[in-house]
């Protein structure tokens, strides 16, 4: 499509709108074709069901009793001879019962009822009478074949219907010729022919018209383009008075033309103006170069300095001076050097002085690490020290939990004995001595509990200082020979309680209750239960082992604590001192 010319494509798409319109009209015969074929079907069919249904009313009769079969048979026979319908058209009957399958039992051509048609074939060589009878048995249907009309020898196409009264084993059929339908179709189509024949003449001499408007401008327009490029302005482009897409092509060469003789114009106007052009240029050349050598000359002189700066020497300037604003680069790199070298001069202070600040950080490091094996000693020795107080305490408690057992036991007889204090009283006397005795021995276990006290204390406190350990060392030697001190006079305190019950053993419920006055008179044995309460809340009991460790992790805590303190006070003031003033 691409390489055909418009006037072939103008045609090209009459062309297409022909073969549609015959399409379209072909689609339309054939439909009329087929209408007129459904019609005839119709026709068939609704008399093919009336003679049935006339057969059907005799065999009625016959059920009736009415008549007998034989007389309906020849009834119904006689009936459908003279039945007609479109003037001459009718209905025939072929049996298809064994004995006599083919035979003609009605039709109006008296030469043909009566002939067995089983065997008989159309021109075509249709066997049409077996088709009939094969319809009627399925219920139905149509036949198409060549028979020739009353009185005509040459046979014509003919459409039959058929259908069977089962209870006689009859076919009934009737059957028209199609040869008018086929020649309605063909007038009809001669008809349609006839009347596009003008219209195909209109559309192809309108096509030619249509493509020589077209064609005609576009070949005069690509004539004026060629001249164009060939260099001829001077000629007017034709069609611009036109308003069609023509008439826009030709606006459209116009303006390449104008622009053609504009460009022309530039060209002679830059052909005078060149000579004018080329001394200008010639003076901008010498200016360029004289930039060129001062630039050179600059980056010279950087060159040289930036070298000495990398070799180390930051005191090297440029003191020769460079021509007008180039100037301004020499100041700010002598600046610049200058304002690198007090940095760097800085920079050499700051790290002399961290260097001071490093030693000092080791000698620091040093003295901590010294003062934390110190601690450490310290601790063992304490954890030592405590594992002998430990033991101490334990042996104390145990003997406080014995004599608060032995005064509870003697509260609870002396509770049971109150019905004879009268009689007690009067027993005193003879057991004052005794009592004396008692009284000593129980200020000496009074001086054991408070010291037990005391010692119980000072465990805890000397378990929570770790620095300390030998003022924990004092109290056990104050609280050892007090603790065994105190075994003598429990010793008399038994012997006095024998003889005062060997003496007084026939006033022994007066003597009970004297005892239960006494122990509710002194409050020293209340003394006792809070001590061994006191030890069995600092973890010290009967029976259980006593571990220091969570003592000892407190002192070395501690003295961890203290070293972090000290290194972050080195550490705060590292960074603060005068060296760093002005730097920063």
């Amino acid at each position: 499509m691409l390489n055909l010319t418009i006037r072939k494509k103008l045609l090209a798409l009459i062309g297409t709108a022909l073969l549609a319109f015959v399409f379209i009209m072909a689609l339309q015969l054939l439909f009329l074709h087929s209408s007129m074929m459904i019609d005839r079907q119709k026709l068939l069919r609704s008399q093919v069901e009336t003679a049935l249904s006339l057969v059907k009313s005799f065999g009625d009769q016959v059920a009736a009793g009415e008549m007998t079969e034989t007389e309906a048979k020849e009834n119904a026979r006689s009936a459908l001879r003279s039945l007609r319908y479109q003037g001459s058209e009718y209905c025939f009957i072929h049996d298809y019962g064994n004995a006599n399958r083919g035979l003609v039992l009605v039709h109006p051509n008296s030469k043909i009822e009566g002939q067995n048609l089983w065997e008989a074939k159309d021109a075509k060589g249709t066997p049409y009478v077996q088709s009939m009878i094969a319809n009627a048995k399925k219920g139905g249907g149509f036949v198409e074949y060549q028979f020739p009309r009353l009185n005509a020898e040459t046979p014509s196409p003919k459409l039959g219907y058929s259908a069977a009264y089962e209870p006689w084993n009859w076919s009934i059929t009737t059957a028209l010729y199609v040869d008018d339908i086929q020649e309605e179709f063909s007038a009809q189509a001669m008809k349609a022919l006839l009347g596009f024949m003008p219209v195909l003449g209109i559309l192809i001499a309108v096509a030619f018209v249509v493509a020589a408007s077209i064609t005609r401008p576009l070949n005069s327009l690509a004539g004026r383009m060629r001249l164009l490029a060939s260099g001829d302005t001077g000629t007017s482009v034709p069609g611009r008075d036109r308003f069609d897409e023509i008439g826009g092509m030709a606006k459209a060469v116009e303006v390449f033309r104008q622009g053609a003789l504009e460009r022309a114009e530039s060209e002679r106007q830059a052909e005078d103006h060149r000579s004018t052009s080329e001394k200008e240029r010639n003076a901008r050349e010498g200016l360029a170069v004289r930039e060129t050598q001062k630039i050179r000359t600059v980056i010279s002189f950087l060159g040289n300095a930036l070298g000495k700066l990398a070799d180390g020497d930051l005191t090297c300037r440029i003191d020769d001076r460079f021509e007008g604003d180039l100037d301004e680069i020499r100041t700010n790199f002598n600046d610049a050097l200058e304002r690198l070298q007090q940095a760097m001069s800085r920079i050499v202070e700051n790290a002399n002085a961290v260097r001071d600040g490093a030693t000092e950080i080791q000698a620091s490091a040093d003295n901590l690490a010294r003062r934390t094996e110190q601690q450490a000693a310290s601790v063992e020795e304490t954890a030592a020290a405590l594992e002998e107080i430990t033991t101490t305490v334990r042996d104390a408690t145990r003997r406080a939990e014995e004599v608060g057992g032995l005064v509870s036991r003697t509260r609870s007889g002396a509770e049971q004995s109150g019905a004879v204090v009268q009689q007690a009283v009067r027993a005193m006397n003879d057991i004052k001595k005794s009592s004396d005795e008692i009284s000593n021995i129980i200020s000496v276990i009074d001086d054991i509990a408070f010291q037990t006290n005391l010692l119980a204390l000072n465990a805890g406190v000397e378990a929570a200082r770790a620095g300390d350990a030998g003022k924990g060392f004092a109290v056990v030697v104050q609280f050892y020979p007090l603790s065994q001190s105190s075994n003598p006079p429990e010793t008399k305190f038994v012997d006095a309680i024998d003889v005062v019950f060997d003496s007084t053993i026939h006033y022994d419920l007066r003597f009970l209750e004297a005892l239960d006055r006494f122990v509710q008179r002194e409050p020293w044995l209340d003394r006792d239960r809070v001590m061994i309460d006191f030890l069995k809340t600092i973890g010290i009991e009967k029976g259980k082992p006593f571990s220091p460790d969570e003592k000892t992790k407190q002192v070395l805590n501690e003295a961890m604590l203290e070293a972090h303190a000290w290194l972050d006070h080195k550490y705060e003031n590292m960074f603060t001192p005068p060296y760093y003033e002005g730097t920063q």
